[in-house]
C-alpha cells in the first residue's frame, strides 16, 4: 500500500494506578482501531452545521496504517504537530492544514515516545536519544543521548529541554550549547509523566505523591509540595499560579515561584489527564467520567457535566467536550447543559486546545480534522500561543475556599546549589 498525505480545505467548513490507565487505555485504543480506513472518523459536514459549525480543514499524516500509528498530536502556536512511531515528524499550519515539512529522525529501532515546541524549537524524545530540530524547516540542530529510559515527551522552556526518565530522574539540555553538560535532578520513586515547562518554572512529579517545581532558566531546585495521593496528568500553569490535578481526586493551585497554596478543590474521584486552563476557568476530567468547570479566581465549582472524559475547545456559542465514544459534545459555556452531539467514533480523540476556539479531532490512523464555529473566519486567541501564557486574573487567598483537607506543606530547597556539586538535589534523601 502506498504511503500518501493530503490537506483538503472544506468548502462549508507508574504505579499501580499509572500502569492500569495506561494498560487498559491502550487495549480500548487498539481494539478500537480495527482495519477502518482514517477517512471513516469524517465528521459530516452537513450534521456539523446543524450545530453550527463548519470543517476549516482535514489532512493526514504520513504514515502507513497497517504498519504504524500516530503517536502524538501536539498544538503549538499556529502548527499541529504529529509524531509517528516509525520516527516521522510532521507540522500543519493551524489554520490552513497545509504541510509545512515532514523530518525523519529515527531509525526503526529507536521507539518514539513525543515530542514538543516551542517559539523556535521542536524537541523529539526516543528510546534513547532526545533530538531538537528547527521548527520553522525541520532541519535537525543536534541529538543526544538520554541516561535511562524516558517517560513521556519532553518539555521546553525558552533555553532548556526537560526530559522526565522513570528512574525518576529529570535531565536538562542546554538548547544553545549542546555540548554543556546535562542538568539533572534525581528523586525517589518513579515518573510516568511529562515535565511542565513555563517561562519561569520547570515542573515534574513521581508515584510518591510529590510535586517538583525548579527554576527554568536558571536550573535549579524551587519547592516540591507533597499531595495526598499520586499525580498521575502533567500540571498545568498561567502566570502567576501552577495548577496540579491527583488521584486524590483534587484540583490545586499554587503560586508558581513561592509554592504557597492559593485553594484545592476536590471533584470527588481521581482526575487522570492535565487540566485545561481557559479564560478564567479550570476544566478538568474525573474517572467517573465528567467533566468540571472550576473558577480560576475562587477555586469554586461552575458546573460539571456527567459523561465526558475530556475538554477539546472553547467557542464564542458553546464550549465542546469529548466522551470514550468519540461524541463531540457542546455545552452551554455557563451552565454546562448539553446543547448537542455530533457522533464521530471511538477511534477519534481531540488535541486539547486553550489557545484558541478551534476543534481538533484525530485519531491515530494519522486523520486531523479542524472544525470552527460558523463565520469564525478569524480565530479566538485565549493565549498567544501555547510557548507564551497571558497572566490570569489574582485569584482570592485560600481562605476564601473551604478546606476540605489538610493543607499540603510546602518544602523549600536551598538558595544556592552547592558549588561543589552543581548537580546537587537538595530534595534526595
Amino acid at each position: 500500500m502506498t504511503t500518501w498525505y493530503a490537506s483538503f480545505r472544506d468548502p462549508w467548513l507508574g504505579c499501580k494506578k499509572t500502569r492500569w490507565l495506561i494498560v487498559w487505555g491502550g487495549l480500548l485504543c487498539w481494539a478500537a482501531a480495527g482495519q477502518a480506513h482514517p477517512a471513516d472518523d469524517l465528521i459530516s459536514s452537513q450534521a456539523a452545521a446543524r450545530y453550527g459549525l463548519e470543517r476549516a480543514w482535514f489532512a493526514y499524516a504520513r504514515v502507513e496504517p497497517s504498519r504504524h500509528r500516530v503517536v502524538q498530536w501536539v498544538l503549538a502556536g499556529d502548527h499541529v504537530f504529529a509524531l509517528t512511531s516509525d520516527g516521522t515528524v510532521q507540522s500543519f499550519d493551524s489554520e490552513t492544514g497545509q504541510t509545512s515539512w515532514v523530518t525523519e529522525i529515527a531509525s526503526p529501532a529507536d521507539t518514539p515516545v513525543g515530542l514538543a515546541a516551542n517559539s523556535e524549537v521542536v524537541a523529539v524524545v526516543t528510546a534513547t536519544r532526545l533530538y531538537l530540530l528547527q521548527r520553522q524547516d525541520g532541519r535537525q540542530l543536534w541529538s543526544r543521548p538520554l541516561s535511562g529510559a524516558p517517560s513521556a515527551a519532553p518539555a521546553l522552556s525558552a533555553g532548556y529541554a526537560y526530559v522526565s526518565l522513570l528512574a525518576g530522574r529529570l535531565e536538562g539540555f542546554d538548547l544553545a550549547n549542546p555540548q554543556r553538560p546535562v542538568w539533572h535532578y534525581q528523586t525517589s520513586g518513579h515518573s510516568y509523566h511529562r515535565p511542565l515547562a513555563t517561562r519561569q518554572i520547570v515542573s515534574w512529579s513521581n508515584d510518591e505523591g510529590y510535586l517538583f517545581v525548579g527554576s527554568a532558566e536558571e536550573p535549579r531546585p524551587l519547592w516540591r509540595i507533597h499531595t495526598q495521593d499520586e499525580v498521575v496528568a502533567a500540571s498545568a500553569a498561567q502566570e502567576p499560579h501552577l495548577y496540579a490535578a491527583s488521584w486524590d481526586g483534587y484540583l490545586y493551585c499554587y503560586d508558581q515561584l513561592s509554592g504557597r497554596e492559593v485553594w484545592r478543590y476536590s471533584v470527588g474521584l481521581p482526575i487522570t489527564k492535565q487540566p485545561a486552563i481557559v479564560a478564567g476557568r479550570a476544566y478538568v476530567a474525573s474517572l467517573s467520567p465528567a467533566l468540571h468547570a472550576i473558577d480560576l479566581g475562587t477555586g469554586r465549582p461552575v458546573w460539571a457535566v456527567d459523561g465526558l472524559c475530556q475538554f477539546v475547545a472553547q467557542g464564542k456559542s458553546a464550549l465542546y467536550g469529548l466522551d470514550s465514544r468519540g461524541t463531540l459534545t457542546l455545552l452551554d459555556r455557563q451552565t454546562g447543559g448539553i446543547l448537542g452531539r455530533l457522533t464521530s467514533s471511538p477511534r477519534v480523540t481531540a488535541i486539547v486546545n486553550g489557545q484558541t476556539d478551534r476543534i481538533f479531532l484525530v485519531n491515530q490512523q494519522g486523520l486531523v480534522q479542524c472544525w470552527r464555529e460558523m463565520g469564525a473566519t478569524e480565530p479566538v486567541r485565549y493565549r498567544q500561543s501555547s510557548e507564551s501564557p497571558q497572566p490570569s486574573a489574582a485569584p482570592a487567598p485560600a481562605a476564601a475556599v473551604e478546606a476540605a483537607a489538610p493543607a499540603s506543606s510546602v518544602e523549600e530547597a536551598a538558595d544556592e546549589i552547592p558549588e561543589d556539586n552543581p548537580f546537587e538535589n537538595p530534595f534526595f534523601e
